[in-house]
């Protein structure tokens, strides 16, 4: 049995995106399962990776984008022990997510409640937990206190300002060619940090404090799952395109003509 998945051929624009397929399914290692993915998304990050501008990515084509994606267990590897076959998980991949089948270890998945919409589910694993972590794990900001919200049309939307302190994240303006540098921009920051002003300057990546503390994360997730159970919270999905219009997704991303997430389905049948 095979299967299909997104590669990128080459750096460059939307047309790398290339729908290929492979002749047989992947098998779990030890402490692995299968993922029979269901929603993966298109993020601006995944066309910083596309263009080979990506800092934590340092994978050579061809590969498979996808930062995140909601899936189904389909098989166990040897010494998985966590999860059943047919649970749904979620991860944040940073890449491969882009395929109808993905081999991950079993300690980095989160568990997904049944009743959720594997469509708003994947929502929240990229664009909610960055928001998320950087209210409560960087800026720690308390009731009573005031915050700016920059950019807020994004799918993250969120930079946080608290008296004393600046959290800043992502790279658009640089990756867009609209000004400055990723490096410049970075560069920046750090000379912000040392400026005696009484303010505090930090850079947020979700992919960099998750290795830090990989148990952040899980929680997070987990925590932003039961939100969305008692419909606490509702992401806005702008549009759902099939895995094979992964190449026109990026392009609406990157003239900004979709207001909300875009969401991959790669599943028809599970949706």
């Amino acid at each position: 049995m095979g299967y299909k998945k997104v590669v990128i051929k080459e750096f460059g624009g939307p047309e790398v995106l290339e729908v290929t397929e492979e002749p047989t399914l992947p098998e779990p290692g030890f402490g692995e399962v299968r993922i029979k993915v269901l929603t993966t998304s298109a993020a601006f990050t995944d066309t910083m990776i596309r263009k080979g501008q990506y800092p934590d990515v340092k994978a050579k084509p061809p590969f498979s984008p996808g930062y995140d994606l909601v899936g189904l267990v389909d098989k166990l590897g040897e010494g998985a022990t966590k999860f059943n076959i047919g649970q749904k998980v979620a991860d944040l991949t940073v890449v491969g997510a882009y395929a109808e089948y993905i081999c991950l270890p079993e300690s980095q998945l989160t568990l997904v409640p049944d009743e959720l919409d594997p469509v708003e589910a994947v929502s929240l694993i990229l664009s909610y937990v960055t928001a998320y972590q950087m209210l409560h794990r960087f800026a720690k900001v308390n009731s009573g206190q005031r915050i700016l919200i920059h950019g807020a049309a994004g799918a993250v939307g969120t930079a946080i300002l608290q008296l004393g302190r600046l959290v800043a994240y992502g790279f658009y303006n640089a990756s867009t060619g609209k000004g400055g540098s990723i490096l410049f921009d970075f560069l920046r920051l750090q000379l912000m940090k040392i400026i005696p002003n009484g303010r505090s300057v930090s850079f947020y990546s979700i992919g960099s404090l998750r290795k830090k503390h990989p148990d952040w994360f899980s929680a997070d997730l987990a925590k932003l799952f039961s939100l969305l159970s008692q419909n606490k919270i509702k992401p806005v999905v702008g549009k759902r395109m099939p895995l094979s219009d992964a190449a026109s997704a990026h392009a609406l991303l990157e003239k900004a003509a979709v207001s909300g997430k875009i969401v991959l389905i790669v599943s028809e049948e599970n949706i």
